[in-house]
This record gives C-alpha cells, structure tokens and sequence, in this order.
C-alpha cells in the first residue's frame, strides 16, 4: 500500500531531497557506479525516487524519465530539466505499462518502502 502525503507534511523533505540532494564526495561515488554498471544500449530509463533530478544527467537526458511521489518537488525539478519526461508516482506502483522501460534506477528510495518484495515485483513488471 502506497500512502501519499500532503506538501504540508513532508517536513523539510522537499528541501532535503530536491534541492541539497546530488553533490559531494557520496553522491559521486554513487553516480560512477550507475554509470559503470547502467546498460549501454539501454534506450528508456526510468530513475524511481528522482527527486531534484541529479542522477537524470547522469543517465542521460535524452533517455532518462523522472518518477517521485512528491508533486511539489518535481515543480523544482522540471525548472532544471525542461526536457525531461517527469510524473508523479510511486516507486512501488509504477505509473507505466507492462515492459515499457529498459532499466530502472533508484538512489536512496529501498529503505522507504512499506514492501520491497512486492515493490520488485512491480520493477520486474516495468521492465523489457
């Protein structure tokens, strides 16, 4: 079960994980390892969890599309990234079809969820 939360009510989240969120020593780190291990030929990407959109380039704009549970924060994001497809969902109910998407990535978003299993059994659903 997905529980979506009012703007009011994510207490600094917005500010934690859209705007501060992508910099420094960790996040480097982390954006080389998806860089070394995202396919090559992977034409559609989605980044669960996308947040302020720090992994989008990294992944590539041209093949990246954006997911968040939080409307107010991809406000933000879509005013760094105009050409990016970015929706408003959940990481464990994807708003795609069946086998629509060539890999996805998620940074920071597994610890979140309610219900992994069933949340990895919606990605495997996603993807080709």
């Amino acid at each position: 079960m997905t529980t979506v939360v009012a703007t009011g009510e994510f207490g600094g989240v917005i500010e934690r994980h859209f705007v501060r969120r992508g910099h420094g020593a960790e996040f480097e780190m982390e954006a080389d390892w998806i860089r070394a291990k995202l396919p090559g030929p992977a034409r559609r990407v989605v980044d669960l969890g996308c947040g302020g959109g720090a992994l989008l380039s990294v992944i590539g704009l041209d093949r990246v599309l954006g997911v968040d549970l939080a409307a107010a924060g991809l406000t933000h994001t879509r005013r760094r990234f105009g050409s990016v497809p970015l929706l408003c969902g959940s990481a464990d109910r994807v708003p795609l079809a069946d086998q629509s998407v060539d890999a996805i990535t998620l940074q920071h978003v597994i610890e979140h969820l309610p219900d992994v299993p069933s949340a990895m059994a919606e990605w495997f659903r996603v993807l080709q």
